[in-house]
């Protein structure tokens, strides 16, 4: 039973992650000038993401401490991206 159980925490984390990386990409804009704004796609990412890595801490795949480091890294790879796209 518990092994049906970390295969279903891990589809989750994985199914988690699939649209944190999907609003992690800016659109890019069809008119010149126009900007979309980091937020709410950053925010919904990183909402996702870390329930991702909750996920990962629940199944004993993760600690606290390295899922907090995963998450600022995600946040600024997100910020870097959002910044490359809009320049």
């Amino acid at each position: 039973m518990r092994r049906k159980r970390d295969i279903f925490l891990r589809l989750v984390e994985i199914v988690l992650l699939v649209p944190a990386f999907g609003f992690l990409v800016p659109p890019v804009a069809s008119e010149e000038g126009h900007v979309y704004h980091l937020f709410p796609g950053l925010a919904f990412a990183v909402v996702f993401f870390v329930a991702s890595q909750l996920v990962a801490v629940l199944r004993d795949r993760s600690c606290w401490w390295a899922a907090i480091l995963k998450a600022l890294l995600f946040v600024s790879f997100g910020w870097v991206l959002f910044q490359r796209v809009t320049m």
